[in-house]
């Protein structure tokens, strides 16, 4: 009876092993899902973007969890240990004993942030669509190429027109450019300002006094820079799970900064920066500073454009070279007469290029490449289109401001605007109150998180034979969670 009593009891004790690492099993879940989802809540109204506070830095961090997290599991075990049955007929008597979040990744980590992100946008944007635009930021971009050379043409021009004398292979090959050319059958033009000296006035005024209208105004807000994620030596996660990463992931990460972060026509007041794509693409402290390394940019793209077009459209170089025969005479020699013409168009370009970024930043759109009813200054008075115009004619096919950003996101690296948007993210959120100190190389993104547990033995040592065998049982139980894989 001793023996068959012993067998029994330790097949009952294995039983009941099985059930205790089931319960631990679940309890570990359960807590590790609590855990998560005690998320930054102001991160994810403002940001769409989830992670939780790990708390403490090097070897304390996770300190402050830990110790929440085994009060947690006790609490959840509590309803067994403290009932009647834990008097003695409580078969299911278990404790925790220890916790550790043994592999975690930080948002700031490499790739960690866009893989967050790309998660996100999968769920909420069709592939099909991220295809298309895919490939008409590679077209634009493409199209785009090198900067204009406006100034080095304007300059050329105004030598040419000082000077008046040009190497004769020059001649030459300007002879070959008078046969496209009908010289004798030029418009009539009434020259009311030299568009030469236009855009050199022009090129000694600040750019957002001639770029932005005067109905609307700058702002004047700042970060820190120096204490920046960018900046500052970061706090490193120490999760080995490779991310599977994708052709399509740069164009979801654009298109979430797009919809999730301010710019100038799009401003949040509730940010630390109200220019917050600008900061992306230029990553200066100021939104001044920003605004005007975009609009810049803007303005390059846009005299690229529209030189383009000018050279294109027979019509608009006819009236540049009757500006040019009017500058430099009719006697001028034909290769001053081409360079004028030259730097007649990169002006006329420029001067439209400032009424086409003054369109966007009101709101307007524009098209990449204009035809000759959307075009807006006259080459006859360039600083009169300036001042009575305003702003350009909207096109109702182009781009607005909001596009023309987006092309100038795509140009840049993933991991330059990932690390520039945590930038603006955590000094958004240190301006709220209780997050003063809020890190974002704190911020987990996903996390291992293991757990121990005890229970005693019932069965063992309670005949003869295993009499004196009754001692603690331990068990561990993990699990692995990550916000990027649970469909949010």
């Amino acid at each position: 009876m001793m023996l068959i009593a012993a067998v029994l009891f330790t097949l009952l004790e294995s039983a009941r092993y099985c059930e205790m690492k089931k319960l631990a099993t679940i309890n570990t879940a359960s807590i590790t899902e609590s855990l998560f989802a005690g998320y930054v809540r102001p991160l994810w109204e403002e940001y769409h973007l989830l992670v939780f506070d790990a708390t403490g830095e090097g070897e304390n961090r996770f300190c402050m969890v830990k110790a929440n997290m085994e009060a947690l599991s006790n609490e959840n075990l509590a309803p067994l240990n403290g009932s009647r049955l834990s008097i003695g007929n409580n078969l299911m008597q278990i404790n925790t004993v220890g916790m550790n979040v043994e592999h975690y990744r930080y948002i700031t980590d490499e790739r960690a942030f866009e893989d967050a992100v790309v998660a996100y946008m999968k769920s909420h944007m069709l592939s099909e669509s991220a295809k298309f635009l895919y490939g008409q930021y590679e077209g634009i971009k493409a199209l785009i190429g090198e900067e204009p050379s406006s100034g080095t043409a304007v300059s050329e021009a105004v030598t040419a027109l000082k000077e008046g004398d040009i190497a004769s292979d020059t001649a030459e090959l300007s002879e070959g450019r008078k046969e496209e050319a009908d010289y004798d059958n030029l418009p009539s033009v009434e020259v009311k300002e030299n568009p030469l000296d236009v855009f050199s006035e022009l090129q000694q005024k600040g750019i957002l006094a001639l770029a932005v209208p005067e109905s609307l105004s700058i702002s004047e807000r700042s970060i820190a820079g120096s204490e920046c994620v960018s900046k500052r030596t970061l706090s490193v996660g120490n999760f080995e799970e490779p991310s599977e990463t994708a052709w399509t992931d740069k164009i979801l990460l654009e298109q979430y900064l797009g919809e999730y972060l301010s710019c100038f026509t799009k401003g949040k007041e509730n940010r630390a920066l109200l220019y917050e794509q600008e900061y992306l693409i230029a990553g200066k402290d100021q939104d001044m500073e920003n605004l005007k390394a975009v609009v810049n940019q803007i303005l390059a793209i846009r005299e690229a454009s529209n030189l383009l077009f000018l050279s294109t459209d027979s019509g608009k170089q006819a009236q540049a070279m009757a500006v040019a025969v009017s500058l430099a005479g009719e006697t001028a020699n034909p290769v001053v007469l081409e360079i004028v013409k030259w730097g007649v168009l990169a002006a006329w370009a420029y001067v439209e290029s400032l009424l086409d970024v003054r369109a966007l930043l009101s709101g307007g759109s524009i098209s990449m490449i204009k035809n000759a009813t959307e075009w807006t200054s006259d080459v006859t008075g360039l600083a009169t289109s300036l001042l009575t115009l305003g702003k350009a004619k909207n096109c109702e096919k182009g781009l607005g401001y909001e596009e023309y950003l987006a092309i100038l996101l795509f140009m840049k690296s993933e991991a330059e605007l990932s690390i520039r948007a945590l930038d603006v993210m955590e000094a958004t959120i240190q301006g709220m109150e209780h997050y003063s100190d809020f890190k974002m190389d704190r911020m987990v993104l996903e996390a291992k998180v293991t757990m121990e547990y005890c229970y005693p033995t019932i069965f063992l040592g309670m005949d003869g034979l295993t009499q004196g065998m009754k001692r603690e049982f331990f068990l561990k139980a993990e699990k692995t969670y990550s916000y990027r894989k649970a469909g949010v």
